[in-house]
Parts: structure tokens; sequence; C-alpha cells
């Protein structure tokens, strides 16, 4: 269904722009092989039909950091679950000022102010929606009918682990 995975992020896993991560701004549902994702911004590197990438179905923005020790936590999106500890022992994936991206434990999960404590240690496990780019333009993916996409309207939106 269209907008299923507004709000989350699509990472070319391998081939022609490998480890290029972006925010899918526009997910559009349509019968056959292939779906399409606008992306925000500007896609660096095309993706190709020999790219292949990953939907994280727990992901999107953070909110503004302005906690306490912003080493070891994280201010999450609004729309987590307002259950303390809800998120723990989960993987965090953060995108560095450098370019490269760092996954950490979720130690700690306050479901008020949706700030984690993340352990430093650097041993993870990502799951998601993955597939086979078909093609791409400056703003938009073509995905491959994956197995295990959704067909709901919404039903990923604003998710963030």
């Amino acid at each position: 269904m269209d907008d299923t995975y507004n709000d989350l992020v699509i990472e070319i896993t391998s081939g022609v722009g490998l480890n290029r991560s972006y925010l899918i701004t526009d997910y559009t549902f349509t019968a056959g092989p292939t779906r399409t994702c606008e992306i925000a911004g500007f896609i660096e590197i095309l993706p190709d039909s020999t790219s292949t990438y990953i939907i994280h179905t727990y992901s999107g923005k953070c909110q503004t950091q302005d906690q306490d020790n912003q080493f070891k936590t994280a201010k999450l999106s609004l729309n987590l679950s307002s259950q303390d500890n809800f998120h723990n022992q989960c993987f965090v994936k953060f995108l560095t000022s450098n370019g490269t991206w760092q996954l950490r434990r979720i130690i700690n999960y306050n479901g008020t102010s949706k700030v984690i404590s993340i352990d430093n240690t650097k041993l993870f496990v990502i799951i998601g929606i993955s597939g086979t780019a078909q093609t791409g333009t400056s703003s938009t993916i073509q995905l491959q009918n994956g197995h295990g996409h959704s067909t709901v309207d919404d039903f990923y939106n604003n998710f963030l682990y």
C-alpha cells in the first residue's frame, strides 16, 4: 500500500550505491514487480539492477539532541513506545559526522523522554526488509516486489529503534 515505508531508512547493501542510506519520504505501491521510494535529499550514486537494499523497519529521524551526556545517550522519535525499557537489548545505528555508521546496543529506554542509553560495544544485529533495487533517479528508488513488503498504508511510518 502507498506510504507503507514513509519516514523509514533505505540502505543500499551491495552493488552500485553500496553503503548509501536515505530517508524515504514517499513510498508508492503499484501492481507489478516494482515499487517507488522517493527520498529526502539527492541520491549521489544511483542504484541499478545490481544493487540490493534493506529497508530498516524501525528507523527514522531523531529528536533534537539536548539531553545530558550525548556520548552515551540519544533522544529518539516521539512516536516510539511510552513503556520504559521497551527497546532494551535492541540495536540502534547512528550515522557519524565523518560519514561512517556506528551500531550500539540499547541498555536503557525511557518511555517518557524517548531517551536511550547505549552500550559502546560494537556488536550488533540488524533485521529489515531487503530486495533488489531496479533503477533510480535523483529522488526515487525503484524497488523489486520483495518478500515481506507490507501492503498496509502507513504500517511502518515514524518508527525508530
